[in-house]
């Protein structure tokens, strides 16, 4: 099955080609939960989380094109940059945004293990702990 990166993505390539390019490694994938699918994009360094999305169906590559342009074009924090690589676990579907993201000089890395991923999506469903 071929997947294509849809039309009314959010990502815009002539846009994103214009930020600042940093050495960050970022790691993004989407972690389903209850009644929804979380989306995260961690640096790989700090832990940082520059974006963050929660879906209702199984997310596609253009959910993982807009969540990712969202850490670059508007972060959770900090300020406008590409980041130096992108580290996915390996779905098939996500082949589809390799070219576009080569294209933005990010390099891409399949990977089984998203340590930091993993770490900052268990604090995500962690319960909230009453203080004190």
């Amino acid at each position: 099955m071929t997947f294509k990166l849809g039309k009314g993505s959010a990502f815009v390539k002539s846009r994103l080609r214009r930020l600042p390019q940093s050495e960050d490694i970022w790691e993004a994938d989407f972690l389903p939960e209850a009644e929804h699918w979380m989306g995260l994009v961690v640096e790989q360094v700090h832990g940082a989380v520059p974006a963050m999305k929660m879906l209702e169906a199984v997310p596609s590559v253009n959910d993982l094109a807009h969540l990712l342009s969202d850490a670059m074009y508007r972060p959770l924090y900090d300020s406008w940059r590409r980041p130096r690589t992108i580290r996915l676990r390996d779905n098939p579907e996500w082949q589809a945004l390799v070219r576009h993201l080569h294209e933005l000089r990010i390099d891409v890395e399949f990977r089984d293990d998203l340590p930091a991923w993993d770490d900052a999506a268990a604090e995500y469903q962690s319960p909230v702990k009453p203080c004190g």
